[in-house]
């Protein structure tokens, strides 16, 4: 239950923050469609993947699979 309390309370802030930025004109999709922007998350998604390869495979080889 108190799993489900930190979703709802996450859902719940993130929501007040794009009522927020609404209030304030700014849109968040053009934010995200902003090519520094989209660059950046790239730039991220990519060494989060890279981290992720490289942690497998050293589960890999310590579980010797």
């Amino acid at each position: 239950m108190k799993n489900q309390k930190g979703i709802i309370s996450t859902i719940i802030l993130i929501i007040v923050a794009l009522i927020i930025l609404g209030y304030f004109h700014i849109s968040f999709k053009s934010i995200l469609m902003s090519p520094l922007v989209k660059s950046n998350l790239d730039y991220a998604w990519n060494l989060f993947v890279t981290g992720f390869n490289s942690f497998v495979s050293w589960i890999k080889s310590f579980l010797n699979i």
